[in-house]
């Protein structure tokens, strides 16, 4: 036989969604409660490219004053700002100081296969 679930209510402080249903053997509930996606979560897409993963090697000095970095400009209303924000600014400033050549296909190629 089947496995039947009450819907418990605690104080609103303590609620989580645990708490919704609590394992019930001598008597069995037939209404159900279903949980569904807000229409903004059924509604979103996923990235068509996911962004490229990287791994990198710095001194702890330079890690260290990264952190830093970027809870300074938490700690200053940007709130949301990350390390990963931290990197595409620098990045964009140091592809700003020179003129970029491209690779030569070939080097696009061998990274393809590597």
């Amino acid at each position: 036989m089947g496995k039947s679930f009450k819907t418990y209510i605690k104080p609103e402080s303590q609620k989580d969604i645990l708490d919704l249903t609590i394992e019930e053997k001598d008597n069995p509930v037939t209404s159900v409660t279903s949980i569904t996606s807000t229409k903004e979560d059924i509604n979103k897409k996923p990235p068509k490219d996911p962004e490229p993963r990287l791994t990198l090697i710095t001194s702890p000095y330079n890690m260290e004053r990264l952190k830093d970095y970027v809870h300074t400009r938490r700690v200053n209303g940007d709130t949301n700002y990350t390390q990963k924000d931290a990197l595409s600014d620098a990045l964009k400033l140091l592809f700003q100081s020179i003129d970029i050549i491209k690779r030569p296909e070939n080097a696009y190629q061998k990274e393809k296969h590597s």
